[in-house]
């Protein structure tokens, strides 16, 4: 009976479960930029077991980068990206410890990549607030938006464009 308890008590010690590291945060980056410019996003998370952490991020047009150096716990981790292709891509991160194990994909943050060729972009058709007859324009994150204003048929718009 006591040789059964110590070889219970070795299997229980040399079984502790691996964890895999938590959800990454939502990449923190630009939300506009001109084809091929490059575009920096960081992340970070939690390893529930303080495993070092590898990080790789999907960049929305079908490539995921390779996995970085392991850093410390907690630490962030960048990397950067440019798209050839004018659209909006939704940026994800993933973790992996030491040993192997690997989170789920985070929550994706939108990024738009425009042509540079002086064309306007619609980022939203209804915007958060009443029409309005005259439209506003701001400067904000090296973009002009130009918000509401009179439509070609006259009608009051609530809408917001947004170039280059």
């Amino acid at each position: 009976m006591f040789i059964t308890l110590i070889l219970g008590a070795m299997v229980f010690i040399s079984c502790k479960k691996n964890n895999p590291p938590d959800v990454p945060s939502t990449p923190g980056g630009p939300s506009f930029a001109q084809i091929n410019d490059t575009c920096s996003f960081v992340t970070s998370t939690i390893d529930p077991d303080g495993d070092d952490i590898s990080y790789r991020f999907y960049w929305g047009d079908g490539h995921i980068s390779d996995w970085s150096n392991f850093v410390p716990n907690e630490k962030a981790v960048t990397m950067s990206k440019s798209w050839a292709t004018a659209g909006t891509y939704s940026v994800k991160a993933q973790a992996k410890d030491k040993h192997g194990a690997t989170s789920d994909w985070s929550s994706g943050h939108q990024i738009t990549i425009s042509g540079g060729n002086g064309e306007w972009h619609l980022a939203t058709s209804s915007a958060g607030w009443s029409a309005r007859s005259r439209h506003t324009s701001v400067v904000f994150d090296n973009k002009i938006l130009v918000l509401g204003g009179r439509g070609h048929d006259g009608s009051f718009k609530n809408d917001v464009w947004y170039w280059p």
